[in-house]
């Protein structure tokens, strides 16, 4: 909860243009952000607006359009003030190609993936880059290197390779090793728990653990006040298995955990968050809770369709 007695709003003037490197455009990439609580402030910097077209090309994000992706964000109305320019150009430079600026490409794009948070990530080069990464001769403001995930990757030591552009034409395809670590907030029970019997604060707990899987493990949040499907006993990490069914007559069209799309609509205009995680289950109708991996925050949205959700923006 952010302090009752901020009535001054975090202010967002939108630029007339902006040049980023990354791949993920952020608010701050966009905008100058002033004002307001200082953590609120941090976070609204943070938060992805879009993704950058390549080098050269021209994206345009509006006023508007910003004003409903913080909404979706599960900010109030009244904790911002986006001001500025009607819409703001936004094109893609050549990044960095050393190390750190690779393995943070690479830690968004896996944090996307996994619906995470990028602080819970620690990633490492497994090996150095490759001599032959960048062309003899070539400049870095001719280059462009592409890190491309494998269709599956989990954490653990993942193969990730780098496409390497020069003047936009593909060069060579290199391949380079990461180790990454994940951590999640699990569910923990604090004493034995008795079939039948409903989670509650007073024996469960939530704690922070490296995870090497992406199935399984729920957080506090899932399974408060849902009821154990076994007897389990204490210091055991909850999964789907240990919860019991909710009677519905519905078909459950979403389930805790899932990847669900959100979407807002003002207007004409529509505005998608592509992968937040469901909290709860729910059917056609149901209105349930979703999470934002980007900044953390909590959303209300109704189940319209499989792993669908869309909010109102009076929802809050």
């Amino acid at each position: 909860m952010h302090s009752s007695q901020a009535a001054e709003p975090v202010r967002i003037a939108l630029r007339p243009q902006s040049q980023v490197a990354a791949s993920l455009i952020t608010v701050a990439d966009v905008a100058e952000v002033t004002g307001g609580d200082r953590l609120l402030r941090e976070q609204i910097a943070k938060l992805d607006v879009a993704e950058a077209t390549k080098n050269g090309d021209l994206e345009r994000i509006t006023r508007e359009q910003l004003q409903i992706r913080l909404l979706l964000a599960g900010l109030a109305a009244r904790e911002f003030d986006v001001q500025g320019e009607p819409l703001t150009l936004v094109v893609r430079n050549s990044p960095s190609v050393d190390a750190p600026s690779i393995l943070a490409e690479v830690g968004n794009m896996l944090a996307r993936e996994w619906h995470a948070a990028p602080d819970d990530l620690d990633i490492a080069l497994a090996q150095p880059l490759p001599a032959n990464l960048i062309p003899e001769g070539v400049v870095a403001s001719r280059l462009r290197i592409d890190p491309r995930l494998p269709a599956v990757a989990v954490p653990g030591r993942i193969q990730v390779s780098l496409h390497v552009y020069v003047d936009e034409q593909p060069i060579h395809i290199l391949p380079v090793a990461v180790d990454a670590v994940l951590y999640r907030e699990l569910a923990r029970t604090t004493r034995l728990v008795s079939r039948g019997e409903t989670f509650t604060e007073a024996n469960v707990s939530g704690e922070r653990v490296k995870v090497t899987s992406l199935q399984g493990g729920l957080g506090v949040d899932d399974i408060i006040n849902r009821k154990s499907q076994r007897a389990i006993g204490p210091n055991t990490v909850l999964q789907l298995s240990d919860i019991a069914p909710t009677q519905n007559r519905s078909p459950i069209l979403i389930r805790a955990r899932d990847v669900v799309r959100i979407t807002a609509r003002k207007g004409g205009l529509t505005v998608s968050l592509a992968a937040a995680e469901a909290l709860e289950s729910g059917s056609h109708g149901d209105v349930i809770r979703a999470r934002n991996p980007s900044s953390g925050k909590l959303l209300t949205g109704r189940v319209v369709g499989r792993n669908e959700l869309e909010i109102s923006l009076g929802y809050r």
